[in-house]
């Protein structure tokens, strides 16, 4: 369950990334199948006004007695009008009923007929095909509507596809910013899931290493750092030593003062300790009243012992808690490696011993072990 859960972010910002490219392309689609019809009919206009032109520059000059044109009786003027009526047809579904350029091409239809009537009656009239002739200037006429409407829808057909090019272009902005705005919300939440993920890791792992009440290592994280030190201290042949604390009749405070108040006692003991050793040295609530030190890398007996007395002096300063001035001390006991011990249950037991010593010697003060060999030898 817990791999599936930190999986769902990921699952989570793939579908969002599949939704948005599923947009891009239907939208894309829409767009690409918009302008491709469009393009029948604006090639279609565009070819029959070339064609208009064509015919009636041929026609003028025929009539005109151009000897470069060739004069036969079935040449049929290159009208593409027939064809056009097709486009015509599907224009509705183009451009829809509300589109002006309809009202044109219904017009053009219809001036295309007359065009050509009037054309074949001028190619075929001895009388009336003149330069000049009323029939000329009928058919120039109609030629001429018929350009100007043929620029009229081409100019129309330009603004529609001008028009459905900005709507388009708006709504792939649109896209691009819903795509946007969803993937980064699919970041902040993939961000945040992982963030929680690794602060309730963390959480976890703070409360299996560490005491709860005072925040230092426990006995399970300190036997670990012990046992790195010794390893350490081994290969590198050199010294360092553990050091027992038990504040002094704390059994007395709890029962006199209640056991929030032992707590803040506790807890100040602990933040005491931990300002008078070096960063590299541990301090740990090993269970109860009862604190360890590990003070690694030590040179002699002499840095111990100013380690010692700033911790004495320390927890001797008075303590003021709800309103009441307090007085403490600690007893403590050192074991040094690998003169008092060469693993972690000898240099503890060793330690524990010495700091009963020092209790029996009156408190308030701390003792080495090899104090007590040396006596015993």
């Amino acid at each position: 369950m817990k791999n599936i859960n930190s999986l769902y972010p990921f699952f989570s910002l793939l579908f969002i990334l599949l939704v948005d490219l599923s947009l891009l392309v239907s939208t894309h689609t829409s767009w690409d199948g918009a302008m491709k019809k469009f393009i029948p009919l604006q090639k279609e206009v565009m070819t029959l006004k070339s064609d208009l032109s064509e015919a009636h520059l041929w026609l003028e000059e025929a009539i005109g007695g151009d000897q470069y044109i060739d004069i036969e009786e079935d040449v049929m003027i290159p009208l593409s009008h027939k064809s056009f009526k097709n486009y015509y047809a599907s224009a509705h579904t183009i451009f829809g009923d509300e589109c002006t350029c309809l009202e044109g091409l219904d017009k053009l239809s219809k001036l295309l007929v007359k065009f050509e009537a009037i054309a074949q009656r001028r190619w075929s009239s001895n009388e009336e095909h003149k330069i000049g002739s009323g029939l000329d200037q009928e058919f120039d006429r109609k030629y001429q509507q018929i350009i100007n409407i043929i620029d009229s829808i081409t100019y129309e057909i330009d603004k529609i596809i001008e028009e459905e090019i900005e709507v388009r272009n708006t709504s792939f902005m649109l896209i691009i910013f819903f795509f946007l705005l969803m993937n980064g919300l699919a970041f902040v939440i993939l961000l945040m899931s992982q963030n929680k993920e690794k602060l309730m890791h963390n959480l976890l792992e703070k409360k299996a290493h560490y005491d709860s009440l005072t925040d230092l290592p426990n006995r399970g994280l300190y036997l670990d750092r012990l046992n790195q030190a010794i390893y350490n201290a081994k290969r590198n042949k050199g010294k360092m030593a553990v050091v027992f604390l038990d504040i002094d009749k704390f059994k007395d405070i709890n029962d006199i003062y209640g056991h929030d108040f032992g707590d803040e006692v506790l807890q100040e003991v602990g933040s005491r300790l931990f300002q008078c050793v070096r960063e590299a040295d541990t301090v740990s609530r090993f269970g109860g009243d009862e604190f360890t030190l590990l003070l690694d890398s030590i040179q002699n007996n002499a840095d111990i012992e100013n380690v010692m007395d700033k911790i004495m002096d320390a927890i001797r300063l008075p303590l003021l808690i709800e309103k009441k001035v307090f007085h403490m001390s600690i007893s403590a006991g050192i074991a040094i490696y690998s003169h008092d011990g060469e693993n972690d249950d000898e240099l503890l037991k060793n330690a524990d011993i010495a700091m009963y010593e020092s209790k029996k010697l009156g408190r308030d003060r701390y003792t080495f072990y090899s104090s007590l060999a040396d006596n015993e030898e």
